[in-house]
């Protein structure tokens, strides 16, 4: 996500870099496709049975429940590097909209959800009020690249959403019919990689040669371990 490198992201910005800038904020959307959402999928596909071991058959892990914050934490990591690019550049406006929205809708879900879905409903509610915070802070940070000359890489934001939003669809079909999970996770097996891989695309080439040579080469390995065979 954006935490560890957005003194770098704001710095590019300050410097009016925007190839630099750009492909930090991709970076960043390809760590949450890359290893964010496989990682929401393995829990939600896991986390039921662990949580029933952990309490010893005493409690059930409600699926809706956790799916729900398994998205919350996707659409959070995604909305990262716009909500860097706001904060950076000290704009307090959408952020105490985005803050004070979030609250209401959290508030306002949970009193009206909780007593028709039970907890799902909480969790319903505080992925609405992490969307609506996105939603804000993207229209914020265009506002101020725009200020800045600069742009969102469009196309990296296309794919990346469109990713997200496949893993997500995922996560509640894994809970809504637990004991089909693999045919549940065929969105997100077909999504999310070519999210990635369109999103991959989109990085400058000389970005890509680096992050390819960073990638072990296992054909060459094989063959260097198993040698010639006649």
């Amino acid at each position: 996500m954006a935490g560890p490198v957005e003194p770098e992201l704001l710095r590019y910005l300050r410097e009016g870099k925007s190839e630099p800038a750009e492909t930090t904020v991709i970076l960043s959307w390809l760590f949450v496709l890359f290893i964010i959402s496989p990682a929401c999928l393995l829990l939600q596909w896991a986390a039921p049975g662990l949580f029933l071991w952990w309490t010893r058959g005493n409690f059930h892990l409600d699926p809706l429940l956790f799916g729900s914050l398994g998205a919350c934490v996707i659409v959070y990591g995604f909305a990262q590097p716009m909500v860097s690019i706001v904060r950076g550049n000290n704009i307090l406006l959408p952020q105490i909209v985005a803050n004070v929205a979030s609250l209401l809708i959290t508030a306002i879900g949970c009193y009206l959800t909780l007593t028709l879905w039970g907890l799902p409903g909480a969790g319903f509610s505080l992925l609405a009020a992490e969307i609506a915070s996105f939603l804000i802070y993207a229209v914020a940070a265009r506002a101020v690249l725009r200020k800045l000359r600069l742009s969102l890489p469009v196309h990296a934001f296309a794919a990346s959403l469109c990713g997200c939003v496949s893993v997500i669809a995922s996560l509640f079909a894994m809970a809504i019919l637990p004991q089909s999970a693999g045919w549940s996770s065929i969105p997100a097996v077909i999504g999310s990689p070519l999210a990635a891989g369109m999103t991959y695309r989109t990085l400058p080439p000389h970005i890509r040669a680096v992050l390819l040579r960073r990638v072990p080469n296992l054909t060459r390995r094989r063959t260097a371990l198993m040698g010639d065979r006649p």
